[in-house]
């Protein structure tokens, strides 16, 4: 009977631990930005300093493909070279009826004139999204 009952303690004991461990475990998910502006901006700045793992958890599974693509593509860069300055500027987004927007920005290259580009995002289960895969034509107004 001794045994039985240390037994049940022991179980007992061992629950309560790992009750306990798994209350207090640190979350290691790191919360993501969840608006037009915010995804576009973090998607671009991940994007363009090589940082594509980052960028493909902001990315529609389209948008995914196509940057590992360019990924494969890309040619290193020679010990001492230094990677352009990329800037994201006046981030201004419009969102549509559909769970879609767009997003107009200056993209600023060191050394080079500001250029104005676009950028699409679609929401898929509550996420904004980057999907590089859009042009405007097939954003609904």
């Amino acid at each position: 009977m001794n045994s039985t009952l240390n037994f049940y303690i022991s179980i007992a004991i061992v629950g309560l631990f790992l009750i306990q461990g798994c209350a207090s475990e640190p979350s290691n998910k790191k919360e993501l930005p969840n608006t037009p502006e915010t995804v576009a901006t973090q998607w671009l700045n991940d994007y363009y300093n090589d940082r594509f793992t980052e960028a493909k958890v902001l990315s529609t599974k389209e948008t995914q493909l196509m940057i590992d693509t360019v990924k494969s593509m890309l040619i290193p860069l020679d010990p001492g070279e230094l990677e352009p300055k990329i800037s994201i500027k006046g981030m201004n987004c419009s969102m549509k009826k559909n769970n879609s927007a767009y997003c107009n920005y200056f993209y600023h290259e060191e050394g080079f004139e500001p250029a104005k580009e676009e950028i699409f995002l679609l929401k898929e289960k509550g996420q904004w999204l980057v999907d590089e895969t859009q042009g405007s034509d097939q954003i609904d107004q």
